[in-house]
C-alpha cells in the first residue's frame, strides 16, 4: 500500500464538496475514504519504520504502529 501515491485533497475542494451534502456525495466520500485510508496508514507506518537513531524500536512507537495497522482496523 505504501507504494501507492496518496491522493491530494485541497482545502478549497473540501469546502466546495461540503457546501451541499447529498446521499450521492456521502457515498462518494465513503468510497474515497475506503480506498484512501489504507494508503495513508501505510505511508504513516513506513514513516514510523524509518525514524532515526533506533526510535522506531521504542515501545511507544511500536504501540502506535500496532494502532495504525490497517488490518486490525478493518
Amino acid at each position: 500500500m505504501a507504494r501507492l501515491p496518496q491522493t491530494g485533497v485541497s482545502l478549497q475542494y473540501l469546502l466546495e464538496f461540503g457546501t451541499s451534502i447529498s446521499p450521492q456525495k456521502l457515498i462518494q466520500s465513503a468510497r474515497f475514504l475506503h480506498e484512501e485510508m489504507p494508503v495513508r496508514y501505510a505511508h504513516r507506518i513506513k514513516n514510523l519504520e524509518h525514524l532515526p537513531h533506533g526510535l522506531s524500536d521504542m515501545p511507544s512507537v511500536q504501540q502506535v504502529r500496532e494502532w495504525m495497522n490497517w488490518r486490525s482496523v478493518r
